[in-house]
């Protein structure tokens, strides 16, 4: 009897651990993957020209549709400067209040929300960045996506040139361009 229950306890906790083990590596994967679109949305920063970006002391990103991005993000610029201004990271939950900032991510949500955002801030000097598949045929400046183990963007050509942004050209030769 002793012996039958130490077999099923032995196997319970053999599960438990696999189960934590693979719950813990997906975390670490999330973490990875948040840090790299983080670098990317900053390096996308250091190669693009806002009009007027000297009348404000305050460089501001808005996440719309993930707030563990936003708390990432929150946490990761907590002290960092973006063009020598303090970075303000601000969560929204509505397409009314996507305006008013710099930069613009855009999660994966509802198909008529991305199109009442998009519709929102074209042709408005705001760098909007997707993360799921075809938002940078949607209308986003910048569109992550994966290539293996790889985070990489693309870049819709024709939002650029309806926008009053100004994009360096080192920047154009590594994104991935669409129109």
């Amino acid at each position: 009897m002793f012996g039958n229950f130490m077999r099923s306890y032995s196997f319970v906790t053999a599960i438990v651990i696999v189960g934590v083990l693979v719950h813990s590596s997906l975390i670490a994967q999330d973490v990875k993957y948040s840090e790299r679109k983080a670098d990317l949305m900053k390096y996308f920063t250091e190669f693009i020209t806002w009009p007027n970006e000297t009348e404000s002391s305050v460089f501001k990103i808005k996440v719309f549709g993930d707030h563990y991005f936003y708390k990432y993000l929150k946490y990761l610029y907590a002290d960092t400067k973006i063009k020598g201004k303090v970075t303000e990271i601000e969560y929204v939950d509505s397409p009314e209040n996507v305006l008013g900032c710099e930069v613009l991510f855009i999660a994966s949500v509802n198909e008529e929300l991305v199109e009442e955002v998009f519709g929102i801030v074209k042709g408005k000097p705001v760098l909007t960045v997707g993360d799921s598949a075809g938002y940078a045929q949607k209308g986003a400046l910048f569109n992550f996506y994966h290539k293996g183990q790889k985070v990489l963007f693309e870049m819709n050509y024709n939002v650029y040139k309806e926008s009053p942004l100004k994009i360096n050209s080192r920047l154009l030769d590594v994104a991935k361009i669409i129109n």
